[in-house]
């Protein structure tokens, strides 16, 4: 097989328009690199920016788990001291009840005793005989 080409007017310009549409082709290819190539890299930088800031995140993160322990460590034997405060005020409130309690039983002993003092100066005791020699040698006694 054999081809038999001829080079007329026609024939040429089509090869030379191909050779025009290959060279720009072939221009714009490898021009497009170029700027590929610098996005790629602006990419990459960004990209390890973003990182270098996730490390720093996950750095601050894990500090702020530490304090969190450490804080809920701190509000459980804050817990427990508020419940030991608490029952300590619920004693002293017990015992404060019953001293006064205490206290008011005393009062009324008093007033008792202070009505039987003031009976006995409105109205001493008239003893005769016997009750008052008794009386006489139990108060020498003492």
């Amino acid at each position: 097989m054999k081809f038999d080409f001829k080079f007329d007017i026609k024939s040429i310009l089509i090869l030379v328009l191909l050779g025009f549409s290959l060279v720009f082709f072939y221009k714009w290819y490898f021009s497009g690199l170029d700027g590929y190539k610098k996005e790629i890299k602006r990419l990459h930088s960004e990209n390890k920016i973003l990182q270098n800031k996730r490390d720093s995140v996950s750095l601050i993160i894990k500090g702020l788990e530490i304090d969190f322990v450490k804080l809920q460590k701190q509000d459980s034997l804050l817990k427990i001291k508020i419940q030991n405060s608490e029952n300590d005020v619920r004693l002293a409130k017990d015992k404060a009840n019953k001293s006064k309690s205490e206290l008011d039983n005393l009062r009324k002993d008093l007033d008792n005793t202070k009505k039987q003092i003031e009976e006995l100066q409105k109205n001493p005791l008239n003893r005769t005989g016997d009750d008052l020699l008794n009386s006489l040698k139990i108060k020498t006694k003492q």
